[in-house]
């Protein structure tokens, strides 16, 4: 059998609030017309726990659509810079010469197009244009 040292002094302490006759002072619930049910203190605990399940619920929802747009956000980055870097060559042709701007931007010369009538002159060696 084990031992129990007396040696060992416990802290703890109780001590129940007594009556005007010194004995115990005890309270039963409902008695008193300022008391709740126990129906409605069950109720309360119940929405207080519903409550506290519902707040961390939406602290989770937060995180995960945080995560989810700081994710987005992320790959966005990473694809705009991609897409600068494969543009990069393209753009700079701001420091370029003005001779360059200049060629860059003359009109080619397009000879005028041709009249229909014209075509049909052109024909004329097959004699196409006096039978239509």
């Amino acid at each position: 059998p084990q031992k129990i040292t007396e040696n060992k002094m416990s802290k703890k302490h109780v001590q129940f609030m007594e009556d005007a006759e010194g004995d115990p002072w005890t309270w039963v619930m409902g008695e008193h017309p300022d008391d709740k049910s126990i129906e409605l203190i069950m109720e309360e605990e119940a929405r207080e726990a519903a409550r506290l399940l519902a707040e961390k619920e939406a602290q989770q929802l937060r995180l995960s659509v945080e995560a989810e747009l700081t994710e987005l956000l992320d790959l966005n980055q990473k694809q705009l810079a991609a897409m600068e870097a494969a543009q990069g060559p393209e753009h700079e042709d701001i420091y370029c010469s003005v001779a360059e701007v200049q060629e860059r931007t003359k009109v080619p010369i397009v000879p005028p197009p041709r009249d229909a009538l014209q075509e049909i002159s052109l024909n004329k060696p097959h004699k196409v244009s006096q039978r239509v």
